[in-house]
């Protein structure tokens, strides 16, 4: 066995630099560099041609194969990372971390059989999960995409005509999903609540692929944003296009009273102002409607200032029939 041993270090000397000694529990240790350039065995392999290979295979059927990392000489004190494949009867190949007492290491990166892969966790139930603590408010969260050339990018892409979905869940509570469910409006983007994160609710919130917005409504019609309930604000500010300075323009025509009377007892609304029928099938434009508005309220001040100066020419006439009546009493 001894001349095996040191028949396997001439031979690692021949394809690299390395330095290696026997050990009593006739295990080879290597101190130094090591060139492979076919294959290594450690333990029974199938040898395949053409291929450089190193084999780690376990005594028992259930044991672990395993590479170690460390310094100091191997105990777990001193190792710090471990690759292995322990729990391999379910096909399991973890990372682990050390220094570890009586062998028990802490998984960082786990691969199951099925491909599932786990950052922060041993036991990934979909094809990435990512586990991690204390990210709350944190410069340092759960999972960053960076570019440092250019910018982040994440594709949620479904292999068929099918929607995706991101959907935030808080342990089985109330949740949300952005989606873009809803093939009828042309995959629109759109915004769910949930109560168990499985099943959702009608969307609050809907986009358009046309850039329209529904909020409590998927149906936009024509309109870049349309809601379903009533708005809150502070301050409304609409563009106008117009404004109704016109009617004091001096070739403005303004009806007569009398022509404004018969045109409401025939219509039975203000000229230039919608009916109830119109409005109620087809609302009204908040911008032409106060433009409307105050083209009334313009046409009823001039109106006032006409009736004010009729008023008070006739109040005049009146005062000189009374003084002339006076003058008549007196004689």
């Amino acid at each position: 066995m001894k001349y095996f041993i040191n028949l396997l270090v001439i031979i690692f000397m021949f394809f690299g630099n390395c330095y290696a000694q026997e050990r009593i529990d006739n295990n080879l240790e290597v101190m130094g560099d090591i060139t492979v350039s076919n294959l290594i065995k450690l333990g029974h392999s199938m040898r395949t041609a053409n291929r450089a290979e190193l084999h780690l295979h376990s005594v028992g059927s259930n044991a672990a194969s395993e590479i170690f990392f460390g310094s100091n000489g191997r105990n777990d004190s001193n190792v710090r990372w471990v690759l292995s494949d322990r729990g391999q009867s379910q096909g399991e190949f973890s990372i682990y971390e050390g220094p570890a007492l009586n062998g028990n290491f802490t998984p960082r990166i786990t691969i199951l059989k099925g491909g599932n892969f786990g950052i922060g966790t041993s036991s990934p139930q979909s094809k990435l999960e990512v586990q991690s603590s204390g990210a709350i408010h944190s410069i340092y969260p759960t999972l960053v995409v960076k570019d440092i050339s250019n910018r982040g990018t994440i594709f949620l892409e479904s292999s068929t005509d099918n929607p995706t979905d991101f959907i935030f869940k808080n342990n089985n509570r109330f949740s949300w999903s952005i989606s873009t469910r809803g093939s009828s409006e042309n995959y629109s983007l759109r915004i769910h609540p949930s109560i168990n994160g499985t099943s959702f609710s009608a969307p609050l919130l809907s986009l358009q692929t046309s850039g329209s917005v529904g909020i409590g409504t998927t149906f936009t019609g024509s309109h870049k944003l349309a809601v379903d309930g009533s708005i809150g604000a502070r301050e409304v500010i609409v563009e106008a296009f117009s404004w109704s300075d016109f009617v004091f323009e001096k070739d403005y025509h303004l009806l007569p009273l009398e022509e404004v009377e018969k045109y409401i007892e025939k219509n039975g609304h203000l000229p230039d102002i919608p009916d109830e029928e119109e409005v109620l099938n087809n609302g009204i434009n908040l911008g032409e409607m106060n433009v409307k508005l105050l083209q009334k309220i313009e046409e009823l001040t001039i109106y006032l200032i006409k009736q004010n100066r009729e008023l008070k020419s006739a109040s005049q006439k009146i005062e000189e029939l009374q003084i002339e009546i006076s003058m008549l009493k007196n004689k």
